[in-house]
């Protein structure tokens, strides 16, 4: 019984833990819901790595609702020009892009098996010249606006328009596109396609 309370103990001092004891305890409970009421076989494999993307997802949502999301500038036409510049933090407020310049937002979302993807690109001055939605099947959320991202980047070079900057709520993505993090290898080839089209 010591044991049981160090451990809960351990958990109240360390909210990493914590929030991972909390995701693994919510899963295994999902699964004997799904082996109890729709028979469903129960992996305990499955069951381990559905608690730790549940986990990353949690962590990165944390990170999102912690951090203030900036636009990130690129240039299509001369990649070594393509820094990532300082701006003043974005909340809910849509902020324009500079004089001749062109801002693309997009965003993925998932609902049961089916994820989607949206973009819209505007001028400085609000004004929209582009924008589509478009069904991604079964894909995961990071996935979805990983694959907005590209398409939006698509639709960007298709128009001719050489100067955007890029906006997006996922962390992941848009830190895997400025080279600031290194993405999930499902990722890999759709943000090194999006950074050689930049």
């Amino acid at each position: 019984m010591t044991d049981f309370f160090k451990t809960l103990d351990y958990l109240r001092r360390n909210q990493v833990a914590l929030r991972k004891f909390i995701t693994l305890c919510w899963t295994i409970w999902k699964e004997r819901n799904a082996l109890v009421f729709s028979n469903t076989k129960l992996s305990p494999c499955r069951c381990y790595f559905k608690a730790l993307n549940t986990f990353k997802e949690w962590e990165l949502r944390l990170q999102i609702d912690s951090h203030q999301l900036r636009g990130t500038h690129f240039n299509t036409h001369h990649p070594s020009t393509s820094q990532p510049t300082t701006s003043q933090p974005i909340f809910v407020q849509w902020f324009p892009p500079p004089p001749v310049a062109f801002k693309l937002n997009f965003d993925g979302s998932r609902k049961d098996s089916s994820a989607a993807g949206g973009i819209i690109i505007r001028d400085n001055n609000g004004k929209a010249i582009i924008a589509k939605s478009f069904n991604l099947g079964n894909s995961q959320v990071y996935m979805a606006e990983a694959l907005a991202l590209h398409k939006g980047i698509q639709e960007a070079i298709s128009l001719g328009i050489k100067d955007i900057y890029i906006e997006g709520d996922n962390l992941l993505v848009i830190n895997s596109l400025k080279g600031t993090w290194n993405p999930p290898w499902k990722l890999q080839n759709i943000i090194q396609d999006s950074r050689t089209l930049l």
